[in-house]
């Protein structure tokens, strides 16, 4: 039986259409496909990417690693050789500044005074810039803690800029200190650290003012009506130094408390100095939890101003002591031992023991003061610490270990700038610490310590052998 035409043309419509669809869906089959293989392409790209980013980063992390380790070495070896340089410039200038002593004791003629003086002088400022040093390589490592204490601030600021007068009058300039009504007597903080500040901006402005004078004021502010309302307990003292000498540019601030900043270079040709003051100021007074500012203008002077917050307290209950410092001398006659290689450090600390009316044996290094401090008591060891042959930490543990009933006070001489010395010493069993260069006031009131010290094991032998 034929087809209709009708049913003909439904069947050829139906086959177009099938056949249309038939390539759609190829075409289609084909664009997913090279869509799929685009993505593939691209996503395998962005994979090798993503390593190469990884890869990148982990590079960078162990460069940043190494440098991280490396700038670790370079503090850590630059805090070995400011403590080496340390020891290294201390030693020879605690006999300079020892033996300087010695002979201002002696009699002089007036020319040998003055150049004794001059020595004197010469060291003390070697001193302040070895010091200065430290402490700013202190700061910049984190290494420099305040020693908080009760004080008393007029005596404190009145002491620190007096220390000046003798110098301010040589030279013909005024010297003056103001202390307002308001300012606390009796405060807690770093008084040290206060008062180096202090000493820094006044022999700044001595030096750099040939003609007029330096003016400390202090004061406490009172508050602005936007200013928060002020503690009880702390008091903001405001310190101002001022003086009329030569000026500062405008541009100064640029290197003004920069490290070895100068206002040009002839101001240290002309004036000396390093530029390294101002520089410790701002970094003590920052860690005080104060601010600095300044104001000058060539030829009219400048002025420095300090803001520094202090706690409030009453005034320290007197401690009675069972002897005075010089009383304690004369009935207790020690038995000293001196423990370093340098010769002229052992000369130096003899005679000053001498000088305080003890007893002195002297040892050349470390293996001869443990081989002494064994075979006879003693009532202090002045123990240097760095020596060839056996260092003061060891042979202070060997003298302790062969230690039975009687134990020697054992003074450490170093030196050493840095708390961690210190501490080395201590847990060596060391019982104190004198830093050199030292004075004989200094080893005054460390002797003087070891007459109060009360041993109940045993009874002191002054003056004879055990």
């Amino acid at each position: 039986m034929s087809e209709s035409p009708d049913s003909a043309a439904l069947a050829d419509r139906l086959r177009r259409r099938a056949e249309r669809e038939r390539v759609a869906r190829q075409e289609a089959e084909r664009l997913l496909e090279d869509k799929s293989r685009e993505l593939w392409e691209a996503n395998r790209r962005l994979a090798a990417q993503a390593d190469g980013l990884e890869r990148e980063v982990a590079e960078r992390t162990e460069e940043l690693r190494r440098a991280l380790d490396r700038a670790e070495e370079l503090s850590q070896a630059k805090s070995r050789f400011l403590a080496m340089m340390s020891h290294e410039i201390r030693t020879p200038l605690h006999g300079v500044l020892g033996v300087a002593d010695m002979l201002g004791q002696s009699p002089l003629d007036p020319h040998q005074r003055e150049y004794v003086d001059l020595i004197r002088s010469s060291g003390s400022h070697l001193l302040t810039l070895v010091n200065d040093i430290l402490d700013l390589s202190k700061v910049e490592a984190g290494q420099l803690t305040l020693e908080v204490r009760t004080f008393d601030l007029h005596a404190e600021l009145t002491t620190a800029v007096g220390s000046f007068a003798t110098s301010a009058e040589q030279r013909g300039l005024e010297l003056s200190l103001d202390l307002a009504p308001g300012v606390p007597q009796w405060v807690v903080g770093d008084s040290a650290r206060l008062r180096q500040v202090l000493w820094n901006l006044v022999s700044n402005a001595l030096k750099f003012t040939p003609e007029g004078g330096v003016r400390v004021r202090a004061w406490v502010p009172e508050s602005g009506p936007n200013d928060p309302a002020p503690s009880p307990l702390t008091a903001s003292v405001r310190l101002q130094v001022s003086d009329t000498g030569i000026g500062l540019p405008d541009h100064a601030g640029d290197f003004l408390f920069q490290p070895f900043g100068q206002a040009d270079e002839g101001t240290s040709r002309v004036y000396g100095g390093t530029g390294l003051g101002l520089a410790i100021v701002r970094q003590l007074v920052e860690l005080m939890g104060g601010t600095v500012a300044w104001s000058s203008a060539p030829g009219a002077g400048t002025t420095f101003t300090l803001t520094v917050p202090l706690r409030l307290t009453d005034p320290p209950v007197p401690v009675a002591t069972p002897m005075s410092c010089e009383s304690c001398l004369l009935p207790n006659r020690l038995r000293v031992l001196v423990v370093d290689d340098v010769e002229v450090n052992r000369l130096v600390a003899s005679r000053q023991v001498e000088r305080l009316g003890h007893e002195v044996d002297l040892a050349e290094g470390g293996l001869d003061g443990v081989r002494q401090a064994t075979s006879r008591d003693y009532d202090v060891v002045l123990m240097d610490v760095r020596m060839p042959d056996l260092d003061g930490l060891s042979a202070t543990r060997q003298i302790r270990a062969h230690e039975s009933g009687h134990r020697a006070y054992v003074i450490a001489l170093t030196a050493g700038a840095y708390a961690a010395d210190e501490e080395a010493c201590r847990e060596a069993g060391m019982d104190a610490f004198l830093a050199k260069p030292f004075r004989i006031d200094d080893l005054r009131a460390m002797l003087c310590a070891r007459c109060l010290v009360k041993d109940p094991d045993t009874t002191a032998t002054h003056g004879s052998d055990a």
